[in-house]
């Protein structure tokens, strides 16, 4: 990508040296490196699978398990950043993670309060689900104006706030 093309020296190529313990074929810098990645890649993942093939079954499942915890541990940094980059130029002083305001009450399948029950053990303040959506539309807009106005420095709209 940018950053890597970015990092690279423009008159230098950069290789590891193989097995063999030659350095990797330099080039103009242009497509061959690409289809030179490609194989690389490829080379790599037949060694792995050669590697597996080698081992024990105890062994390979161990290998197996330790690639998949990595793999769903690189999926969490994923979500985390995913997350991060969505709350980008959100006020901070507005939210910490997720809050009520967050939860999308026609997307849930299972609303525990219609069964019966206390109300009041999901609403408070004497509110029912149709009230909290009309309650929390409002102090969202209210929010976004009073976000807006401090940004461009502007007094809120009255009609709003």
């Amino acid at each position: 990508g940018a950053i890597r093309g970015a990092l690279v020296q423009p008159n230098r190529q950069w290789a590891r040296p193989s097995k063999d313990g030659h350095q990797g074929a330099g080039g103009d810098g242009g497509d061959g490196d690409a289809n030179n990645e490609d194989e690389q890649q490829q080379q790599q993942q037949q060694a792995e699978e050669d590697e597996l093939e080698k081992l024990d079954p105890a062994q390979r499942a161990a290998r197996l398990l330790q690639e998949k915890q990595r793999k769903l541990e690189e999926a969490k940094i994923m979500a985390r950043r995913l997350e991060s980059e969505e709350n980008a130029g959100r006020d901070p002083c507005l939210f910490s993670k997720r809050t009520a305001f967050d939860i999308r009450m026609d997307q849930i399948e299972d609303k525990p309060w219609t069964r019966g029950g206390e109300i009041t053990d999901f609403f408070n303040y004497g509110l029912a689900e149709e009230d909290w959506l009309e309650y929390s539309s409002h102090q969202l807009a209210i929010r976004k104006e009073l976000n807006e106005a401090s940004q461009q420095k502007r007094p809120p709209d009255p009609t709003v706030v």
